[in-house]
């Protein structure tokens, strides 16, 4: 070769297989940089409002606990389980909600909410650069995340778990590395304990730890065995001691129960705005596999293939867990599937696509790359901060979303209660029953926990929301003296109750009521 373009062409053809497999020196600092204002840029999705209806009961139990310095061991909140037996397991979440919303509002849930999603997304990319040298690689699954996360993105323990789950690979890798030392031990013992005081799904990520580690050799049963146990110890480190375990056999089957009444707990299917998603993280996985078969189905890899295709298969039984199967899955395609994308698509790309070499020689080091990428890096960085400015002009998060304005006018109106109101607005109104101190001055009917109603009063909601018969019964049981109901969200019931004889609209959710309709009995009578 001579000593023109030539030469030059070589050299930038050779830079893509190096951008595939992270060992390009010369795109090291400025495609790590415009990668990273990418992510971020996308992550602007998580700026909005608070929108999680969960959200209000938590508070109202977090100021509960806060002004009392203890945990609740009864229900108080709902009329259905009064005195019953209640372990608030995600107190630690909650203590948190409460002192936020008394200091700065639902903008300080708002802030809360952003801030996790983006240690969630931080985080994942850190250990997934662990187990892969490719940038590239990493930031692709990364943006990958960003989308599923979007969906699940609000102030609750739920995001705190897909934070734990996101580090129990390193906690594999080091056991199967070092074996139990006196840092792991003491990480994953600690771990499980912020779980446990979080949220119930701390069995998830037992499952998934189990999976990553066990093989069918003795040494490897007894380490995964011994792992497991500290793990297990670890939940037991909470206020409620096992009962958070007794709370979590109480709930098993209500996804089955509540798929009517929560969008979260449908199953997945192909009409599902989430469905894509899911399928190219399955993907991923396949590829994976189609790759390194002696690998990842020998003895020793054999249960990380298996786990991770629990978690997929555990996204399609309900969305609420797509988040751990997006996290399985790319996990698995990044400390699985890098070499092979290294290794065969870097010389596809040299060979086939040379018109992407010389793209990318724009971006090169030796052609201004640097600046090239500060650049597009700050419009990147602008657009993020242009779209966090938008969403924080939004109206306060309740006028719209909740029935504030049809509870105002119960509440101006002097309209009798108790209110009885659907299941994703039940935590909402608690909220609003209830004073600084967690008290509710009338126990609500249903309040978005799914722990609480029996089957069979779970049963008697849904024919009341469907209209079928018997629809009156769950009315009858709670007897209440105002009914607040979405208007077109929930509208079967609304026909029904405005050609009842019984119930007499006070607010039409379709001009004043901003979507939530107000019935009273006719007469205004209390029952």
């Amino acid at each position: 070769m001579d000593d023109g373009g030539t030469d030059k062409s070589v050299d930038v053809e050779k830079a893509i297989p190096a951008l595939v497999s992270g060992h390009c020196r010369g795109e090291s600092r400025s495609v790590r940089l415009l990668l990273a204002s990418l992510i971020l840029c996308l992550c602007g999705r998580f700026f909005f409002p608070v929108d999680d209806p969960d959200i209000f009961w938590h508070v109202t139990i977090g100021r509960w606990i806060l002004s009392r310095g203890k945990l609740p061991t009864t229900e108080q909140w709902n009329f259905f389980g009064l005195g019953e037996v209640f372990r608030a397991y995600s107190w630690a979440s909650e203590v948190v909600y409460a002192l936020l919303e008394e200091w700065f509002g639902m903008v300080g849930l708002w802030g809360l909410q952003s801030a996790l999603a983006l240690l969630l997304i931080g985080e994942t990319c850190v250990v997934w650069r662990l187990f892969s040298k490719s940038r590239l690689i990493v930031g692709s699954a990364a943006i990958i995340l960003v989308f599923v996360t979007d969906a699940f993105v609000g102030p609750r323990p739920q995001v705190v778990t897909f934070i734990c789950f996101a580090l129990i690979p390193i906690l594999a890798s080091s056991f199967l590395s070092r074996g139990v030392t006196r840092w792991n031990a003491a990480a994953t013992a600690a771990l499980f304990c912020a779980w446990a005081n979080t949220h119930l799904a701390m069995i998830l990520g037992l499952g998934y730890l189990g999976g990553l580690m066990f093989a069918l050799r003795r040494d490897r049963a007894i380490l995964t065995a011994k792992v497991l146990g500290i793990g297990f110890v670890g939940t037991l480190c909470t206020p409620y001691f096992g009962g958070v375990w007794l709370t979590f056999l109480s709930t098993i089957g209500h996804v089955d129960h509540f798929r009517d009444a929560i969008v979260e707990f449908e199953a997945l299917n192909t009409s599902h705005f989430m469905f894509p998603l899911w399928l190219l993280c399955a993907s991923l996985f396949v590829a994976t596999l189609a790759a390194d078969k002696k690998t990842l189905f020998g003895r020793e890899r054999i249960f990380e293939t298996a786990v991770t295709a629990a978690f997929l298969a555990l996204g399609v039984y309900a969305v609420k867990f797509l988040e751990f199967s997006a996290l399985a899955s790319l996990t698995f395609f990044v400390r699985n599937g890098s070499p092979m994308i290294c290794e065969c698509l870097g010389p596809f790309l040299q060979t086939r696509c040379r018109w992407m070499g010389r793209g990318w020689g724009i971006l090169n080091a030796s052609q201004g790359g640097p600046i090239c990428c500060v650049i597009l890096s700050a419009l990147l960085l602008l657009c993020f901060a242009a779209d966090v400015a938008v969403r924080a002009q939004a109206g306060p998060m309740d006028r719209d979303l909740y029935s504030r304005t049809a509870l105002d006018f119960v509440f101006e109106q002097g309209l009798p209660l108790p209110i009885l109101t659907d299941f994703s607005n039940g935590g909402y109104l608690m909220y609003r029953l209830s004073d600084a101190s967690g008290n509710v001055t009338h126990p609500v009917a249903i309040d978005g926990r799914t722990n609480i109603l029996s089957p069979e009063l779970a049963d008697a909601y849904y024919r009341m929301e469907a209209g079928r018969d018997g629809w009156s019964s769950f009315i009858d049981s709670y007897a209440p003296g105002t009914i607040v109901w979405p208007t077109s969200r929930n509208a079967t019931l609304v026909r029904l109750l405005r050609r009842s004889n019984t119930w007499c609209e006070r607010l039409e959710g379709e001009s004043e009521g901003r979507g939530y309709s107000v019935f009273v009995r006719c007469g205004g009578e209390a029952p």
